[in-house]
């Protein structure tokens, strides 16, 4: 349940921000394995148009598995429309060698647009968090300092699992 909840929320945010989408029907769907009547065929029809999502090796979009950091960055990076860094251009100090070649110049992108550190602590397979999801996507979109201001605004938080002491809560208020 709680992760239908942060993949409606991944959709959802992903759709908000991209522009001119085309409207698509709930039947329409790429992937073999996102039947017509999934509760989500529609906006992962509509990530597909936009080009967020590429699917598996098989073509298929795996409607119920966990997103992984490392996948959240690919998509910001399609999103946001950034040319991913290679490896041969990168920074050599940024990127552990551990990470895969395939998420490697999308970590170091997203590093490069200071959505995350690039270090050893990015954690590339690791299932992404609500809390991961609004604060890369706020910095994305380089929102750090009203996320800050947020909170401290007073601004009522719409979730009953986050205080205003957590440290992610502008992120997630600004994402909400």
């Amino acid at each position: 349940f709680v992760m239908k909840r942060i993949a409606s929320l991944l959709l959802t945010i992903l759709l908000a921000l991209t522009l001119s989408l085309p409207a698509l029907a709930a039947s329409t769907s790429a992937f073999p394995d996102v039947p017509a009547g999934h509760w989500a065929a529609g906006e992962i029809a509509a990530a597909d148009q936009a080009g967020l999502f590429q699917g598996d090796e098989r073509g298929n979009f795996l409607p119920e598995a966990t997103l992984t950091r490392a996948s959240f960055v690919t998509v910001l990076c399609r999103m946001f429309g950034w040319e991913t860094l290679s490896p041969a251009a990168a920074p050599k100090t940024q990127i552990p060698s551990f990470f895969s070649s395939l998420y490697y110049g999308a970590v170091e992108t997203a590093a490069a647009h200071g959505v995350t550190d690039g270090s050893a602590s990015f954690r590339p397979d690791d299932a992404i968090t609500r809390s991961e999801i609004a604060v890369m996507l706020i910095q994305a979109l380089g929102y750090d300092s009203l996320a800050a201001e947020a909170v401290s605004a007073g601004l009522s938080l719409p979730f009953a699992d986050v205080s205003s002491s957590d440290p992610d809560a502008g992120y997630l208020l600004l994402a909400y």
